[in-house]
């Protein structure tokens, strides 16, 4: 997108002709790194989901971490491509990026809707992937915490519905993953100077995404005004996420330990413990007894995030330098640049 707000896109929605104004996208580069690093956070909410959790063990594309690390990398690369091309101009190579994740969406969604799956992605045993459980399990802890928000737990399924995996609703809650918290809550995640206008462009920004990935404009969670969005994220907080961690099994535990001891691989210091307890406080969920449990040094990595982001990001000019950190990162692990001293401790190709 361009910085200046000159740029028209008209786009048929719903037998509406609508206008697109590029809004100026600083807010979203300054935001890198919170946004990728609460990516991380958000992506072990999603699995909190039971239909988006069958679809990610029964692909086993997530399930170590290195392959979940792998498809972290790969994650962050569409979305920087995509902000820093036009994904309106289909000669340009974030529209053609884009396109590229929306066809491997179909695909994937019609094999697992297919007659010979289905059934293995619905009952899929977990043994039969041989993950082994963890020597110091919490997701007990977690169910133990917020069995107070069983109630207000709401069925995604029943015998009359059998589920659609990678449905309308699955597209809309991955939306709310890459920008629900940090839009709901901004201090908490670091972003302590974001204005309203810089809100409103990141919202803009996903909407525009959404309806190229196939989302409907009626599913579309960017669909309205920033109070209306920031309020639909803390409902969706409130009646889905917080009430479905009531019933988390290890299985959850599993792939979420995957992906940040991937991404601990990259940016270290991170643990399954330290972040959720870290997202958790975001939500505001009471946990004293995973607390309890969290070890010595998972209690350090927790306090230096919440340091990091709600003191370091006060000082300008650190969330640049972060960004900047990130990109360095990616770079090591993707091998395009080697550390000045070693090597890094993991390469991937994508």
């Amino acid at each position: 997108m361009n910085q200046e707000t000159v740029e028209i896109q008209l786009i048929y929605l719903n037998g509406l002709i609508e206008i697109y104004l590029t809004k100026d996208d600083s807010f979203i580069k300054i935001g890198c790194f919170p946004c990728s690093f609460l990516t991380c956070c958000l992506s072990c909410a999603c699995s909190v989901c039971h239909l988006i959790l069958r679809v990610l063990i029964y692909t086993r594309r997530s399930d170590t971490p290195m392959k979940a690390l792998k498809r972290y990398v790969s994650t962050i690369m569409h979305i920087i491509r995509w902000e820093e091309g036009d994904v309106w101009d289909p000669n340009d190579q974030a529209y053609k990026d884009l396109q590229s994740v929306r066809s491997m969406h179909s695909k994937a969604s019609g094999l697992v809707n297919s007659q010979k799956a289905y059934d293995k992605v619905a009952n899929v045993p977990v043994s039969d992937k041989k993950y082994v459980n963890s020597s110091c399990p919490m997701n007990s802890h977690i169910r133990d915490d917020l069995r107070k928000q069983k109630h207000k737990l709401s069925p995604l399924e029943n015998e009359q519905t059998p589920p659609f995996y990678i449905s309308q609703w699955d597209m809309s809650f991955t939306q709310y993953a890459f920008f629900g918290i940090i839009t709901a809550h901004p201090k908490e995640v670091g972003v302590h100077y974001g204005t309203d206008e810089e809100f409103e462009a990141l919202i803009h920004f996903w909407r525009g995404i959404g309806y190229l990935l196939g989302v409907e404009d009626k599913y579309n969670f960017c669909n309205g005004s920033l109070a209306e969005v920031r309020k639909l994220c803390l409902e969706f907080e409130r009646l889905i996420i917080l009430p479905h961690l009531t019933s988390v099994e290890w299985k959850f535990e599993h792939m979420s330990r995957s992906l940040i001891e991937g991404i601990n691989m990259m940016v270290p210091h991170l643990s399954f413990p330290a972040m959720f307890r870290f997202v958790a406080e975001i939500l505001g969920a009471e946990i004293p007894s995973f607390i309890s449990h969290m070890s010595l040094l998972n209690t350090i990595q927790y306090w230096l995030m919440k340091f990091t982001f709600s003191i370091l990001f006060l000082i300008r000019g650190i969330v640049p330098l972060f960004n900047n950190l990130l990109y360095l990162s990616l770079d090591y692990v993707l091998g395009r640049r080697q550390p000045p001293f070693g090597k890094p401790p993991v390469t991937i190709k994508l």
